[in-house]
């Protein structure tokens, strides 16, 4: 299981965070942005800030839709934008569905027994269990040599850029 995870977490350094898409809030942005010239889009950012159009859409962001994305893996406002690919993947009797969030590069597996959540770090990748807790991190140093550690901060096991490379590609064909 700790070399599965360990190879898990080289393909999260090159595929992939969730506090949820804000997909709202983003959409009153790109709004504003799509005015023809800078004028308009300056008067209406402005009217967007006086009439609260940005505060009511980062609440309504952050109290219900990320809420509803929470629970269900899909947010209603981020339809198109914050697309997610699920991806079932099998080895001998252990079955496991990857979620990919398409918009910010987050990655979770959910399978029987539990489930993980990979984000990006400044550093590297960060392997959390359901509730939070960190289970496993990634360093990818300047060569591109990866090192994996444990919630202790003990190393696990390290991967040459040339091993990395082959594990991306094997477990991504």
């Amino acid at each position: 299981m700790k070399k599965f995870i360990a190879v898990l977490m080289v393909v999260a350094l090159f595929t992939s965070g969730c506090t949820g898409s804000f997909a709202l809030t983003k959409k009153v942005y790109n709004f504003h942005r799509e005015q023809q010239s800078k004028w308009m889009d300056e008067l209406v950012f402005l009217g967007a800030v006086i009439l609260p159009v940005y505060g009511l859409a980062a609440w309504g962001d952050a109290i219900i839709f990320n809420t509803i994305e929470f629970w269900s893996d899909d947010n209603p406002i981020a339809r198109g934008n914050g697309r997610r690919e699920k991806i079932i993947a099998r080895e001998g009797e252990i079955q496991a569905v990857i979620t990919c969030a398409l918009d910010d590069g987050s990655v979770k597996i959910d399978s029987k027994d539990n489930s993980l959540v990979f984000e990006r770090s400044t550093f590297g990748v960060v392997a959390k269990d359901s509730a939070g807790n960190v289970l496993y991190s990634s360093r990818k140093d300047v060569n591109g040599n990866i090192s994996v550690y444990d919630s202790s901060d003990r190393l696990v096991r390290s991967f040459s850029n040339k091993r990395a490379e082959a594990a991306k590609e094997h477990l991504l064909q």
